[in-house]
């Protein structure tokens, strides 16, 4: 169990783009947009603007909590151009 924390950041393009790969040993995350537009999140390749959730301009979603975080991918879309998206995900 050597994964204990990492952060990155992600050009979310106009095409589903992964944030972050699926990772079994997640125990939380955290997405920030820091870009001018809405980001949409889904699970996999197939999220679109129109069924993704939207993650606001300037704004952050929290992934855990009572060691129920999401494991899998995390995809992003943008309506157009591209966004900046900067995570942070830890495990044990």
């Amino acid at each position: 169990m050597a994964f204990a924390s990492t952060y990155n950041t992600v050009s979310v393009a106009a095409t589903a783009t992964v944030i972050m790969a699926s990772n079994p040993e997640r125990k939380g995350c955290i997405i920030f947009n820091t870009a001018n537009q809405t980001v949409f999140l889904g699970m996999d390749a197939s999220v679109t603007t129109s069924t993704g959730l939207p993650l606001p301009a300037n704004s952050s979603l929290s992934n855990s909590g009572f060691g129920e975080a999401w494991k899998g991918a995390i995809y992003g879309i943008v309506v157009s151009n591209t966004a900046d998206c900067r995570y942070w995900e830890w495990g044990p």
